[in-house]
């Protein structure tokens, strides 16, 4: 489950970098307005009637998080499906069915 969860956090970081930073820095005007002058009419006008991939990617990077956070929220306060427990010792069990020297199956049965 750890490895799941670094997974996802790593996806989410990298998705940030790659997509998140060049959108806001497509953005920086519309945020400098906001930032001196912010009205939900600007923030909808900088956002919505104004598409692009700025926009776009934005809103992708910021779905996904709440997306993430969300799931993790939910692991956290009710734990597992009995779904996601039998994909897990699926999961488990092809990683322990690699050959000894794998990365993976070393950290599995360390861990």
């Amino acid at each position: 489950m750890r490895l799941y969860h670094g997974g996802s956090f790593l996806f989410l970081g990298l998705l940030w970098l790659l997509v998140g930073i060049p959108s806001l820095w497509a953005l920086r005007a519309d945020i400098v307005r906001l930032w001196n002058h912010f009205t939900w009419t600007g923030l909808r006008y900088a956002l919505f009637y104004r598409p692009g991939w700025p926009t776009f990617g934005l809103l992708l990077c910021v779905s996904f998080t709440l997306g993430i956070l969300i799931a993790q929220s939910r692991y956290e306060l009710f734990g597992l499906y009995p779904i996601e427990r039998l994909m897990l010792e699926r999961q488990s069990r092809w990683i322990l069915s690699l050959p000894a020297w794998h990365p993976l199956r070393r950290w599995l049965a360390r861990t």
